[in-house]
């Protein structure tokens, strides 16, 4: 965790990007003022909510890499 966010240039929660599933992952990533990417089934759900980034699973990683890249990019 804490030595990849370093490597990566970020030191601050809110430098890092929030990976969930469900609605209280939203909440936490919107408390801590962090990024949110969203994965899961539920993903209709979770841009009803204000995911602006849902994946329907991990399986394409690349996908999942741009989407966090992405996040990080703003």
């Amino acid at each position: 965790g804490e030595k990849w966010l370093g490597a990566q240039g970020g030191d601050q929660v809110n430098d890092a990007v929030y990976v969930g599933d469900g609605l209280w992952d939203i909440k936490a990533a919107r408390e801590l003022n962090m990024r949110f990417v969203g994965v899961g089934t539920d993903h209709e759900r979770l841009r009803q909510h204000g995911a602006s980034r849902v994946l329907v699973s991990f399986a394409d990683k690349a996908l999942f890499f741009n989407s966090v890249n992405s996040a990080i990019a703003g």
